[in-house]
């Protein structure tokens, strides 16, 4: 079985590329212990992002990792549509000026996120691989 994070990158860009960005942008504000993801462009972002979630490590920090990527992309996107809990349905990035959060393409993007997560990134799933890893 695959070490799940290069599956959730592969996710990551087949979507929009604005939308790639933006969801990673606010994966790494919400991760980091610093300050350091609020000046990086949108390319840094997508190799910061690559390289944190496929790093090499210990399975259980692997699945650790990975369920928490999960979870933040979950609250990320469910975040982003109208109606949120967020003030105007909205988190602060400095990419929110290209991309319009009612329009079609990102409720695609959701939605894409939905099936994709639930078709491939289960909790089950990454059970699966971390006992996989020990077998």
């Amino acid at each position: 079985m695959t070490h799940p994070g290069p599956i959730l990158f592969q996710w990551l860009t087949r979507i929009p590329p604005a939308h790639a960005a933006y969801v990673a942008h606010l994966y790494l504000i919400c991760t980091s212990e610093n300050m350091d993801p609020f000046f990086l462009t949108p390319d840094e972002v997508l190799g910061r992002f690559k390289d944190h979630i496929e790093k090499r490590d210990l399975p259980l920090r692997i699945a650790a990792r990975m369920v928490g990527a999960i979870a933040v992309f979950d609250l990320i996107l469910v975040c982003q549509v109208p109606g949120s809990v967020l003030p105007g349905g909205r988190v602060v990035s400095q990419y929110e000026n290209i991309i319009d959060l009612n329009g079609p393409l990102w409720k695609k993007t959701v939605q894409s996120w939905a099936q994709f997560s639930q078709d491939n990134l289960s909790p089950k799933h990454v059970a699966d691989w971390l006992l996989s890893t020990t077998a």
